[in-house]
């Protein structure tokens, strides 16, 4: 063995001598996970995303992010199913753009029929009088538009609220809810006290969250306004955010606050009710309670328990 030889097996032995003492001294599960992960390096360093993020990508302009959130909704696809719900819409109009907010926005999109679900909304659109133009900026802001089962219902109960074909779009834009709520469980209260379909679109469309509301509560807070606070149905119709407010752990509490200073002749008893049940936490209590508590025992703590949801039973709806 030459010199050169010699060297070179004195400096591989030293560093195998080395990295055995190293590898012996962890404890066992590291040295097998370093060796695991070594092999999985070595045999896969870069292993493919997934079909539907690597779609979502290449196909619809999301970012790596936004591609793997939304393939959340899509795990169920192992085919390119939506390459025909892209075309067809690529082939409507759409522009890149477009897609990618459709799919950001709502990618279950991608799993509907173009032939059961796409072409009949379509032509709703365009029997409505809606220009292609327009229906493209209506589903690049409200996807919602091809799924809805009702979506002429929908259309025909907003317009005549906003009168033209622009401004209802502008609407759907800054509310997604006006499209996408099911109308039907939250008219039926609010007709049934004598209102129009056309009262109840300009109230939604002032309080929104009016949407959110099922029937009984809806019912419910009707009650209460009327029989115990004395409001008149136009006192609501005129302040329809009234009704988007918790019934126990808002309005009942407040009231009661405003019948104990009433009932002990101080003007702050006198005040609006909407203007008491509107206005922040923080300003109900420096308003209302705090500079009253020590003249009215028990104020502040009957309040605090009342908002906790310790409401006595006489006073539950």
């Amino acid at each position: 063995m030459g010199l050169l030889e010699r060297r070179l097996f004195y400096l591989l032995s030293s560093s195998l001598t080395a990295l055995k003492s190293t590898l012996l001294s962890f404890p066992h599960h590291l040295v097998f996970s370093l060796l695991r992960f070594s092999t999985a390096t070595s045999q896969d360093p870069s292993p493919k995303p997934p079909f539907q993020v690597e779609y979502l990508i290449n196909s619809c302009g999301l970012s790596l992010d936004g591609a793997v959130e939304a393939s959340k909704y899509l795990a169920h696809l192992n085919s390119p199913k939506p390459i025909s719900v892209v075309g067809f819409i690529k082939q409507f109009g759409f522009g890149d753009e477009h897609i990618r907010r459709i799919v950001s926005l709502n990618p279950r999109i991608l799993c509907a029929s173009v032939d059961n679900n796409l072409k009949p909304r379509i032509k709703v659109l365009q029997d409505l009088g809606f220009s292609d133009a327009e229906i493209i900026q209506l589903v690049s802001s409200n996807p919602v538009a091809f799924i809805c089962g009702e979506l002429q219902h929908r259309i025909e109960f907003w317009r005549p609220l906003f009168g033209t074909n622009a401004k209802l779009l502008k609407a759907f834009e800054r509310n997604h809810r006006l499209l996408g709520f099911n109308l039907g469980p939250n008219l039926k209260p609010m007709m049934s006290l004598g209102w129009s379909e056309a009262d109840v679109a300009f109230w939604i469309s002032k309080a929104p969250l009016l949407l959110k509301c099922s029937e009984k509560s809806i019912c419910d807070k009707m009650d209460f306004l009327r029989k115990e606070v004395g409001c008149g149905l136009q006192y609501v119709a005129h302040r329809p955010g009234l009704l988007t407010y918790g019934l126990e752990g808002r309005m009942i509490p407040r009231y009661d606050v405003l019948k104990n200073l009433k009932a002990n002749e101080l003007p702050e008893g006198d005040l609006d009710f909407y203007y008491a049940v509107m206005i922040s936490e923080d300003k109900f209590l420096n308003k209302f309670i705090l500079p009253h508590k020590d003249r009215i025992p028990g104020l502040y703590e009957t309040y605090v328990a009342s908002t906790a949801g310790e409401v006595p039973i006489d006073r539950k709806i």
